[in-house]
Parts: C-alpha cells; structure tokens; sequence
C-alpha cells in the first residue's frame, strides 16, 4: 500500500497544511469564521488546492471538495455568498 507522502508530492502538502493552519487559527466552532473575507479567502483557496490535487493525481483517483465552514459570526452563510464575496 502506498503511503501519503508517495502519492501527493511536497508542495500540495505544504499547502494542504498551510491552509489547515488558517482553519485552526481562524475558525471558532461556535461563531465559525471572524469575517466574511476569511471564510471567502479560506474557500477559493481549499478550490486552487483542490483543482491542483485533481490534476496531479488524475482520473485514477476521486478527489472531492466540500467547505461546510459556513458559519461567519455566528451566522450561516450560503456557498454563493461565501465565494462572490468582495468584502474586506
């Protein structure tokens, strides 16, 4: 059985943690995200990484993408809000 470290090279898994450190820095489990630009932030990120996964493993793999980190002060937000978000 191949290990982690053999299928996903160095880079996607730097980014895969860099992005994780943002959720654990950022994401409060009752009042979810701080602002809307995090969350947006965070969600087109977990994309770019997703696409770059995707492409390097290939059709040989399924790779899935699903945010449920909607929650922004407290409030649910929609997936259309969170990725169409200019805030600052």
């Amino acid at each position: 059985m191949l290990e982690r470290t053999e299928i996903i090279p160095d880079s996607i898994q730097k980014q895969l943690r860099a992005w994780a450190d943002v959720f654990d820095e950022n994401y409060d489990e009752e009042d979810g995200w701080p602002n809307l630009q995090i969350c947006h932030n965070q969600y087109v990120e977990g994309l770019r990484i997703y696409a770059e996964l995707r492409q390097h493993l290939g059709a040989q793999a399924t790779v899935s993408y699903e945010f449920w980190e909607t929650n922004v002060q407290g409030q649910e937000r929609s997936l259309e809000e969170i990725a169409g978000s200019k805030a600052i």
